[in-house]
């Protein structure tokens, strides 16, 4: 436990302090809350974190509940009275929900989230929803309609995407913890770029419900923490399956993910990229961790991939299909607001789509033809077969070894402009890193499989993440390896 010095500072805790603190009548949700409260005047200003900030009286009310509440009660969640943000692509009841766009700029949610509701009912206490790239399209955060959000760590460069603001709140200590969402790796790597865990379960195992629909087949809602095990008691809330879900699974009641010493498994790595698509510095980082778990006895296997040049069609397809799709219903008569003096329906077409940025427009007009028409079956079917493909591919990966490891990013995090004018600007260097990119992050998520980013230390004075996943339901091994990194080496975060 860390020590405090001055009640202002309880915003730098992290959830396992915070509630053991609460637990034992040291401190109040009231204090906690209005230190997380101070936290974010004194940063929102420079980080733009937020998008929509929940009114402070409103919530101190809600925090003195939770304290009126423990007087008479210590069967509490460990969440109970820890300020939570969410990304503000999750609807929230009576709060705006605009998914960073201006289409949604003035939409109020009926209902929650599943994921806030179950955080709600656990005793957390929701401060805020969290910027993004718009729609969650991007990986830099600079597509929102609202503005770009900072690196906590530099500035002038970005936090990552889409789930940017949610991974800075974090960092800087705004919220207590935040909730993303990843298709890609929407929440490992703003986490990495922003020296906080990301955790991305297995698809289908935390409820979508509520979230505004991008890439429907691959979207899967997770917790950005300050540490393994917080990510672990924030997971043990909304994971299970929801009737409001169709794609949902599991157990709908509460599971509690207990992390215990792991035992020495078989790590696989592939040296397709770590060669040629990675910074040395970032490189030179993760051969030193290579090294710490052959020390520590972990038996360290090469693999081999999927060929990248195909599941890439096959993602980009699912992917860029399913964003039209979704899109499409942004017409102006169901949502958003109704415009008056129109003359026809195309005019109201019109002036609803002219408010998405450049990027979702392209989208909607390019990309609808794969699951229109004849297209349908040469096109989209094709890529689910072929996705089916890639998931008996891992199966026999996983069959050699246990968890696969790499460094999150390929790079330290890219400095703003580095998306511009409706389009992203590649050149030479960013552009080499793609083919890492895709394998670490496209992959697992196109065959849904859970992962975990964690500090690894640093490459001119910014943060990596160290990356981390397995088989489907595989969650306990990736939280106990992930563990064991960070609290039996610490020493390892602070030498690198």
């Amino acid at each position: 436990m860390r020590k405090i010095k001055e009640k202002r500072d309880l915003c730098y805790l992290n959830i396992s302090e915070a509630a053991r603190l609460i637990s034992n009548k040291e401190i109040s949700c009231y204090e906690l809350l209005s230190s997380v409260y101070d936290r974010i005047e004194e940063t929102e200003a420079k980080i733009r974190a937020f998008i929509t900030l929940v009114d402070r009286k409103v919530a101190l009310k809600e925090a003195k509940k939770r304290d009126k509440f423990l007087k008479n009660s210590k069967n509490i969640s460990p969440l109970f009275g820890i300020p939570f943000s969410v990304k503000d692509s999750f609807v929230t009841k009576e709060i705006r929900s605009t998914a960073a766009s201006d289409v949604l700029k003035n939409y109020i949610g009926q209902y929650d989230a599943t994921v806030v509701s179950r955080l709600k009912k656990a005793g957390a206490i929701l401060i805020g929803k969290t910027n993004l790239d718009e729609f969650c399209l991007g990986f830099t955060t600079e597509t929102s309609a609202f503005g770009p959000t900072s690196n906590p760590f530099d500035h002038k460069r970005v936090p990552g995407g889409s789930s940017g603001g949610s991974a800075a709140s974090v960092s800087v200590g705004s919220s207590m913890f935040s909730i993303g969402s990843e298709h890609y790796d929407s929440i490992r790597q703003p986490a990495a770029w922003c020296g906080v865990v990301g955790f991305k379960p297995t698809y289908g195992t935390v409820s979508r419900y509520g979230i505004i629909a991008m890439a429907s087949s691959l979207e899967c809602p997770g917790p950005i923490t300050k540490t393994v095990t917080d990510a672990s008691l924030v997971l043990s809330e909304i994971y299970g399956s929801d009737i409001k879900d169709a794609n949902s699974f599991g157990n709908p009641k509460r599971k509690i993910f207990k992390i215990k010493p792991t035992e020495k498994l078989r790590l696989g790595i592939s040296r397709d990229y770590l060669n040629d698509f990675i910074d040395s510095e970032v490189k030179d980082n993760f051969d030193s961790i290579l090294k710490l778990y052959k020390e520590s006895g972990f038996e360290i296997k090469e693999i081999s991939l999927p060929p990248i040049k195909h599941t890439s069609s096959i993602f980009e397809v699912l992917y860029r299909s399913e964003v039209a799709s979704n899109l499409a219903r942004y017409d102006g008569i169901r949502y958003p607001k109704k415009f008056k003096d129109v003359l026809n329906l195309e005019e109201i077409y019109e002036k609803t789509r002219k408010q998405f940025g450049p990027l979702l427009k392209y989208l909607i007009i390019t990309d609808l033809r794969s699951i229109s028409g004849g297209e349908f079956e040469k096109i989209y079917l094709d890529a689910l077969k072929l996705r089916k493909i890639t998931d008996m591919y891992f199966d026999d990966i996983f069959s050699n070894v246990d968890l696969v490891i790499s460094p999150m990013s390929p790079t330290f995090p890219f400095k703003k402009g580095f998306y511009a004018d409706g389009e992203y600007r590649g050149n030479t260097k960013t552009d080499k890193y793609r083919p890492f990119i895709d394998m670490v992050a496209q992959l697992p998520s196109l065959s849904g499989l859970p992962g975990i980013s964690v500090p690894c230390g640093f490459v001119r004075d910014l943060p990596l993440g160290l990356n981390i996943y397995g088989p489907r339901l595989s969650e306990d091994k990736i939280f106990s390896l992930a563990y064991y990194f960070e609290n039996q080496k610490k020493d390892f975060v602070k030498n690198h």
